[in-house]
């Protein structure tokens, strides 16, 4: 594995001294095993959920009660339901498993899939929906070249991958991207690690003040994490984190935030490295703090590597209790903030927020019809 490629990875569990919300809580370990990657709960039917895992491709329709083994060629790493047309899910895959991966399309809720017209890259390492400015998917991509050289390519598709633009490539290279659900704004890191916003859904971008974490040097050496969640009230507030972590298990970076659409950040005093962020959608005063440090030199932080903070990450608890893996790779919380989902490298967890319900705004779609690797150029 290239050691300068970024993971993008882009959750949670209550003790009784993270009081904030007034509920004792703890993890349940739900699903099959196995290392999960990616989550994404359909915001339709927040019952359905999709789970790109070591094991495969998994669905399930009862909040996580059941899963069912989906196929899909080649094995998927990256999951999200569409955030405007029920039933429809996209899917791509971070690993280099064969050639031409590109992005899938289910229609049926993840139950089967087949290929968009973006079928060319060799990876994806970033994918994310938006339902602005109508129906909008991104993808970041790699290709392959000759003397095993690497082609980074940004796209975008407003017509569920029957077409796709791209709008940025190599030193303009950006993983991962992070839309905002229903609005404009766009948000990324790019290719030297520093983040940028768009204000025009990814037409042109600006760059935001530097994190006020970051390493010595302009690329040290290891592996990197970033991730990016906006809050849902105010695509001005956003929460990022980058964190490298070299080959002799030094770590530097953390996580901030911006309340100016990255004019100024304000680090956060999480209390550990985070290395995966996710904003409560029905309370974004709420939001989950996660933390994945490894390496074949069995690097880990120690401590908790979960936290949530109740007041817009002014203060920090740790929110582990039940949890057994300490490594946390992903998050997914349902629109209702019913059921958080943390995905781990050794399997998956819930959180059921009390006072909360699943929520259902529209009918399944018919059975039958047709939820960060990033690397450094």
């Amino acid at each position: 594995m290239n050691k300068k490629i970024l993971l993008a990875i882009g959750m949670l569990v209550f003790t009784l001294s993270g009081r904030g919300r007034g509920e004792a809580a703890t993890w349940t370990r739900i699903g099959p095993p196995g290392q999960f990657f990616s989550i994404s709960i359909d915001p339709f039917d927040s019952s359905r959920v999709l789970a790109a895992t070591s094991g495969g491709l998994y669905e399930s329709e009862d909040g996580g009660a059941h899963w069912a083994l989906r196929t899909i060629s080649p094995p998927a790493t990256l999951v999200a339901f569409d955030a405007a047309v029920p039933g429809v899910a996209y899917a791509g895959t971070s690993f280099y498993v064969s050639l031409s991966n590109g992005v899938k399309i289910s229609g049926d809720g993840g139950v089967t899939w087949s290929s968009t017209a973006l079928i060319g890259p060799d990876r994806v390492d970033s994918l994310a929906v938006s339902a602005f400015p109508s129906d909008r998917v991104y993808a970041a991509t790699e290709y392959i070249g000759g003397l095993n050289t690497l082609r980074f390519t940004d796209f975008w598709s407003d017509d569920r991958g029957q077409s796709w633009n791209a709008f940025r490539s190599q030193a303009d290279f950006l993983s991962p991207i992070v839309p905002e659900r229903s609005g404009p704004v766009v948000y990324a890191f790019d290719a030297k690690g520093q983040i940028v916003r768009s204000a025009d859904a990814a037409e042109t971008f600006d760059a935001t003040a530097p994190l006020p974490t970051t390493c010595i040097g302009d690329q040290p050496t290891g592996i990197a994490f970033v991730a990016l969640a906006i809050d849902p009230r105010s695509s001005d507030v956003v929460y990022a984190t980058r964190v490298n972590q070299k080959v002799d298990c030094t770590v530097c970076g953390g996580a901030s935030k911006s309340v100016d659409g990255g004019r100024t950040w304000t680090e956060m005093s999480v209390g550990g490295f985070v290395t995966t962020l996710a904003v409560d959608p029905a309370d974004a005063d709420v939001i989950y703090a996660g933390a994945a440090l490894q390496s074949a030199e069995g690097c880990h932080p120690g401590g908790a590597t979960l936290h949530r903070s109740t007041d817009g990450g002014l203060t920090w608890s740790p929110f582990d209790d039940g949890l057994e893996s300490r490594d946390i790779l992903t998050f997914a919380i349902d629109p209702n903030g019913h059921h958080v989902y943390a995905g781990t490298v050794d399997g998956l967890y819930v959180f059921e927020t009390p006072g909360r319900t699943r929520v259902l705004t529209s009918p399944r779609p018919d059975r039958g019809a047709p939820m960060v690797r990033r690397p450094q150029p």
